[in-house]
């Protein structure tokens, strides 16, 4: 029978009255009402770490701690790629019953079942049933790509998705390979680290063997904290904005993910400032006012007073204390106007200079090499001198992949560490470009 202590913590959960979470502060404990499972040393699930903290604390008895930061049926779940199919009520075929029973927790669902021991009719095992398996559960593997996955199981995924045939070169992670890709984690170091592979390589070059994954994201940000905080220190040489439907241009990804996890309607529009045409009408100067505060990008316009705002939402949110004061143009006024740059396009220059570019193109000099950057979006210069070898691309990108570049948003859905990243898969892949400068939304 469950102890009292665990029945009233289950209750406080269930109800999350003020009067609950005060007799929980009063012990102090506070958790979160996010469902993150974790197994208990009684081999019992709990709802999260906090909660089974509480029930520690509010039992002193029972002796209870962490004994896996996950469900305890996701135990060994991913150490072989061994199969015996089970059919599931979501019409599914897990690999196993235990990847079966590791799910159904993941998926807080209790009225998932199974309904045969075989594939389900029509259909194949599922090889990317690990996906919904959190970060804090691994182990690793070292493809023939040399690149390490979370698991075979992840590896067979990435195989379907990309159509590649890699195969396990050995248990383990690869040594120290860093991922292009930027998949942010918060560890118990409360250190974000981009992705996986960037943390199994600073577990084995600093010996971090205390050291584990509890969530997908950045560490410095809560649940509750609010969308115009999320500026990471990776965004703050981002200054194009992102144009969402609402027509609000958000400084980061994460402000948009964040306000779209509350809306979910929200789309996004564009890479840049959002148009004027794209601004809703009657937008009251209050409304305007905290628009700006909380997203005070730069897209400036002119006023009918002579003077230049910051943006439409500056120049409404003054709107309330000058009279009659209206938009008169969307660009800077006349007196606040600089001279445009001479296109680098319309200058004769025929010196050698030669510089390689990252699309793996000589320029003759840095004149036709800006005239290229200004027709394409992100071309960086690769090194002085005439190009050589593409691999140089790709090392520079393993060379910076712990620097703290803007990301790239790709047409392929992906975001890359940073441009070299971005260019050295795009060798391969010639189709692929820039989307926008941050994550992909």
């Amino acid at each position: 029978m469950a102890s009292a202590a665990f029945l009233l913590v289950a209750f406080l959960h269930s109800v999350l009255t003020v009067w609950g979470q005060r007799l929980l502060q009063d012990h102090n404990c506070t958790y979160q009402n996010v469902y993150m499972p974790v197994c208990g040393s009684d081999d019992k699930d709990y709802f999260n770490y906090e909660l089974l903290e509480c029930i520690s604390i509010l039992n002193p008895g029972k002796n209870l701690t962490a004994k896996y930061m996950y469900p305890c049926a996701c135990h060994g779940v991913l150490d072989s790629d061994a199969v015996s199919p089970v059919c599931a009520t979501n019409n599914i075929t897990y690999p196993t019953r235990s990847a079966f029973d590791c799910t159904k927790v993941l998926l807080n669902d209790p009225q998932l079942s199974i309904i045969a021991n075989e594939v389900c009719p029509g259909g194949a095992i599922d090889k990317c049933w690990a996906e919904v398996i959190p970060p804090v559960l691994w182990e690793p593997v070292c493809g023939t790509d040399e690149f390490t996955y979370n698991s075979i199981w992840h590896l067979h995924c990435e195989n379907l998705h990309s159509g590649n045939s890699t195969k396990v070169k050995q248990k383990g992670a690869c040594p120290c390979k860093i991922s292009r890709f930027f998949k942010p984690l918060c560890a118990t170091n409360d250190v974000t680290y981009p992705n996986m592979e960037t943390f199994l390589c600073d577990q084995h070059l600093y010996s971090l063997h205390n050291v584990s994954i509890t969530r997908e994201g950045y560490c410095g940000w809560s649940e509750d904290s609010s969308c115009e905080e999320r500026v990471s220190k990776f965004d703050e040489s981002i200054s194009n904005g992102l144009c969402a439907s609402d027509g609000i241009t958000y400084l980061t990804a994460q402000q948009f993910k964040c306000v779209r996890n509350k809306n979910k309607g929200l789309t996004l529009r564009h890479d840049g400032p959002c148009k004027l045409s794209e601004v809703p009408k009657n937008i009251s100067p209050e409304e305007a006012c905290e628009i700006e505060s909380k997203y005070p990008v730069v897209a400036p316009v002119c006023g009918n007073d002579g003077n230049s705002y910051m943006s439409i939402f500056s120049l409404l949110c003054r709107s309330s204390n000058i009279t009659n004061l209206k938009l008169k143009s969307d660009y800077v006024c006349e007196k606040d106007k600089v001279p445009a740059p001479t296109s680098p396009c319309s200058i004769e220059d025929e010196t050698v200079d030669p510089l390689c570019a990252t699309n793996n193109v000589t320029y003759a000099n840095p004149t036709k090499f800006a005239c290229a950057a200004s027709k394409t979006k992100g071309l960086l210069v690769l090194h002085s001198g005439e190009c050589t070898n593409s691999e140089s691309i790709c090392k520079m990108a393993d060379d910076t992949a712990r620097m703290d570049l803007p990301y790239v948003c790709a047409n392929d859905g992906k975001t890359y560490l940073n441009l070299y990243a971005f260019w050295c898969t795009k060798l391969k892949k010639p189709d692929l470009d820039v989307a926008h400068f941050d994550e992909c939304v």
